[in-house]
């Protein structure tokens, strides 16, 4: 959803149509927790009901006249999250600077919201609403729903339903009527375990179609082990109830870009007659598929839970569609944006408004597949009627700047970064093939010899040399050519070790020119002379994963790699095999699924150092510590992350070494271990100085700064460090927090604290600080 103002309980989104059912306790709770914090994270799994638990809170809030602000995280860095305050609070400028942000907090202080932040799905996105929250945020009541676990003092995490409750729940929903016995509801029931999306979309399946709890239990797969798995079960279930039509449009919508969408917009990308499609529209609605969260006819807005947009994903994968119907979307997203830019209305930007996480989304996918003429398109179709147009207008200036940044238009500077930086370790080209000693010439006249006889057998063999001398000099194209040549030459005279060779390393080489297309063609032809169960088919399936992952093919990609995992571990391809793990493993924290990754990544890290690649372990342990910092198991991390950093300082990897520090800062900063923070990020600090990193050393000395403004003793060191981040890297938030810090350190000398004298920003890094 877009940022939003509410005053009245009606236009609240996500609101329970029934009530919040079953969570009284939690919501007295929350009530009392907050009154008292000022601010508090709501975690829990996806179809927990964070979103209904925000919207009844939030009635209380509008019934006493207090107003609420609704904010979506999507994809949003710090410049462009303050944007969207901004906006409502009408104080955009083309460039944000200590004062705008000074300017918002003094507005939002005097409007004094519940401000509620939503979409909240990764550790990136905690810091980005932490920053927010340091900077522009005055003493409000904020509520911040995350699916990432915060292990915060001010934190409620939430949990499936009890058995009375969900029954409760599922009665009201699915109009069952009294007389109906508990006992006959019960199987389903079991099944869902609780989880409320699960109660509330099997509910509407009796509501809609009159289908029995037992009848409806009857179509669900064998139980799952996870809630998740469960949800999509029972959305499996309720989508085979459905007729084609129907079915089509939901997928569709389950495949685009946001999860919200206007009814116009929705009618451009599907090309479906309007009369069709509100009929279409109120079906899934009904069955509860679908949501409207804003009722304005042909401007109404429909939102998509996250579960229904995983099983549309899954679905379009497993029929080889979802790249098709993506690309389709974006073609529609481009005529919906040449139609809303053809003249400057009001009407035409609130279109573009309402459309704008889309048409990023759809930047990010051409991006990918290097469609420039696309990205370029959208960026100058913006762009018209220069003053009065949709990005001056509202004022989307810092979103602008991102999509001209993917159109190659302007060089990205960095904004807020994310502390726990996941490192995959990428197998190169080099690391499938094998070095050939011999000199090129010598190659190339073996070869015009062979070809001059037509010796297709030498011409294989040697053209697969040529191929690999090419490649370990990363002259790729022209170790394609050669690859291509043995390929051709090898398959008529079923030289299939050739053949298999001089595929692995076409495909290898097509995926480091970014061509994934011609790669899958290659491998598909390749995996016909392998073995099910052998080495080669392991090797394959891994470049076929790096190949699908350019193609956003995520699902794909998953299986590949826990696939090629296995096989190659079974014949002992140590380091190809662990490789396939990190790679499986940083998919599934992109998907949330920390625990499975953590198990993978202890499998790589124990590999690794049975192949001899202790670079390789240390990495894994690294983002081992990630993983198991994304579940809230802090300490255990801190333990993967001084592993990897060990191994680090033992290689002499001092980029290693310097990522390992930050992230020891970042977990003994959410521990409350505030000198072993400071410790840690004086190190970090003193080697990106030593390494002339501009932009690491700004980061750690901006993190120095705001972790030593919490002392007024330490003010004045803040002061010195924040100044000089900013003249590292001139960045509107670290402008802000400086600002903050001057105040903090005229406060504590107004207060007669005997503030430290300090050090500039060489001779702090480098001072002896343990703690």
């Amino acid at each position: 959803m877009i940022e939003q103002r509410f005053q009245h309980v009606q236009s609240i989104p996500f609101s329970p149509l029934h009530g919040l059912l079953g969570r009284d306790d939690v919501l007295q709770t929350l009530t009392s927790r907050l009154a008292e914090a000022k601010r508090l994270w709501v975690s829990g799994g996806l179809g927990v009901g964070k979103r209904a638990l925000a919207a009844e809170f939030a009635k209380q809030y509008v019934n006493i006249n207090q107003p609420v602000v609704w904010l979506t995280l999507h994809h949003d860095s710090f410049d462009t999250l303050c944007e969207r305050l901004c906006r409502l609070y009408h104080c955009v400028t083309q460039k944000p600077d200590a004062e705008t942000y000074q300017t918002l907090k003094q507005r939002l202080s005097d409007d004094a919201p519940l401000l509620i932040v939503n979409g909240i799905h990764t550790n990136r996105d905690v810091l980005v609403v932490k920053m927010l929250l340091d900077v522009v945020v005055p003493e409000i009541p904020v509520l911040l729903l995350s699916h990432v676990e915060v292990n915060d003092e001010f934190s409620l995490a939430l949990a499936a339903l009890d058995d009375v409750s969900a029954e409760a729940l599922y009665r009201t929903i699915g109009q069952i009527a009294p007389s109906r016995r508990t006992a006959l509801l019960a199987p389903l029931l079991r099944y869902i375990d609780g989880w409320p999306f699960g109660i509330v979309l099997a509910a509407y399946q009796s509501a809609a179609l009159g289908i029995t709890s037992t009848h409806f239990a009857s179509l669900l797969p064998q139980t799952p082990p996870s809630p998740q798995s469960r949800c999509l079960g029972i959305i499996d279930a309720a989508f085979r109830q459905l007729d084609s039509t129907e079915q089509g449009l939901l997928l569709l919508l389950g495949v685009l870009f946001a999860d919200y969408a206007r009814l116009d917009f929705i009618q451009t990308i599907s090309g479906i007659h309007s009369d069709t499609l509100q009929t279409l529209i109120h079906t899934l609605q009904s069955r509860g598929f679908i949501h409207r969260v804003q009722n304005e006819g042909a401007k109404s807005v429909f939102y998509l839970h996250d579960l229904v947009r995983l099983y549309a994903r899954r679905r379009l994968q497993s029929v080889d569609q979802l790249y098709k119907t993506r690309t389709k979307i974006t073609q529609g997203i481009l005529r919906y944006v040449l139609k809303h830019t053809q003249h400057a209305t009001e009407e035409d930007f609130e279109a573009l408004a309402y459309a704008a996480d889309q048409i990023y989304e759809a930047m990010r996918f051409a991006e990918q597949l290097h469609d420039t003429q696309y990205t370029q398109t959208i960026v100058k179709l913006l762009a018209r009627y220069q003053g009065e147009n949709f990005v001056s207008s509202l004022g989307y200036y810092a979103w602008y700047q991102r999509l001209q940044q993917m159109a190659g238009e302007f060089v990205e500077v960095a904004n807020v970064e994310q502390q726990f930086r996941l490192r995959t370790a990428v197998m190169s080209v080099s690391e499938v093939v094998t070095e050939q000693g011999e000199s090129l010439d010598n190659l190339l006249r073996a070869f015009a010899d062979a070809h001059s006889v037509q010796d297709t057998y030498k011409m294989a063999h040697l053209a697969l040399t040529i191929g690999d001398w090419y490649t370990n000099r990363e002259q790729l194209k022209e170790a394609a050519r050669f690859y291509d040549i043995s390929i051709q030459n090898a398959h008529p005279q079923r030289d299939y070790d050739v053949y298999v060779r001089a595929v692995l390393g076409a495909a290898q080489t097509h995926v480091e020119l970014e061509q994934p297309f011609e790669a899958l063609s290659y491998l598909e032809k390749g995996l016909q002379y392998v073995g099910m169960h052998s080495a080669d088919r392991g090797r394959m399936l891994l470049i076929a994963a790096d190949a699908r992952m350019i193609l956003s093919d995520v699902d794909r990609a998953l299986s590949d790699y826990q696939q090629a995992a296995l096989l190659l571990e079974n014949h002992h391809a140590l380091i190809a095999a662990g490789v396939a793990m990190g790679k499986a493993a940083a998919i599934l924290i992109d998907q949330g699924d920390y625990q499975e990754a953590s198990v993978l990544l202890a499998q790589a890290a124990e590999v690794f150092e049975r192949g001899g690649r202790k670079d390789l372990q240390g990495q894994a342990l690294g983002n081992l510590g990630t993983a198991l910092g994304y579940m809230g198991r802090w300490r255990e991390a801190g333990k993967r992350h001084m592993l990897a950093l060990q191994i680090a300082q033992e290689l002499g990897d001092l980029d290693e070494v310097r990522y390992q520090l930050g992230n020891l800062a970042f977990v003994s900063e959410t521990e409350g271990y505030l000198d072993w923070a400071v410790h840690y990020g004086r190190q970090a600090l003193d080697l990106s100085l030593q390494l002339n990193d501009r932009q690491s050393a700004a980061r750690h000395a901006t993190d120095l700064g705001r972790l030593l403004m919490m002392n007024p003793l330490m003010t004045h060191q803040a002061v010195v460090l924040l100044e000089a981040a900013l003249g590292l890297n001139s960045q509107p938030h670290i402008d802000a927090l400086l600002m903050q810090a001057r105040q903090l350190l005229h406060q504590a000398q107004e207060a007669g604290y005997a503030v430290y004298p300090p050090l500039d920003i060489e001779d702090f890094a480098r001072a002896d600080n343990s703690p």
